[in-house]
């Protein structure tokens, strides 16, 4: 039974812990693939491996991310050598969803300011 994820626009605007997105992500992936997906979250911990990170790295998160808080994306971006942290104003979790356009430019400006792509 192959399923594909077609309802992003339905989802725009949704808060992180929205139930029907939530439904949809299971009914679109699986609940034995989505119980996996969290367990794998709680024992997996990368922390000491972060300084380790050689490559241009940005962390972006959403002032309004109540699942993975700023405080913590500050941290990440502290341990990893010259990580450019970014903040989206309001934005949540899911900022690939609700601030597309956003996350875009931040992420090709960055991009273009480490000389990995020709033009924003």
């Amino acid at each position: 039974h192959k399923r594909s994820y077609q309802e992003v626009e339905k989802y725009q605007g949704s808060v992180d812990y929205d139930l029907k997105r939530i439904i949809s992500d299971i009914w679109h992936t699986s609940l034995r693939s989505y119980i996996f997906m969290f367990l794998q979250m709680l024992e997996f911990n990368s922390f000491s491996q972060l300084p380790q990170i050689t490559i241009p790295t940005q962390v972006l998160v959403g002032t309004a991310d109540t699942v993975f808080p700023c405080a913590y994306s500050r941290i990440v971006a502290q341990r990893i050598p010259h990580a450019e942290y970014v903040e989206i104003k309001d934005g949540n979790h899911i900022l690939i969803i609700n601030e597309p356009d956003t996350v875009a430019r931040a992420i090709a400006t960055f991009l273009y300011d480490k000389g990995l792509m020709n033009q924003v």
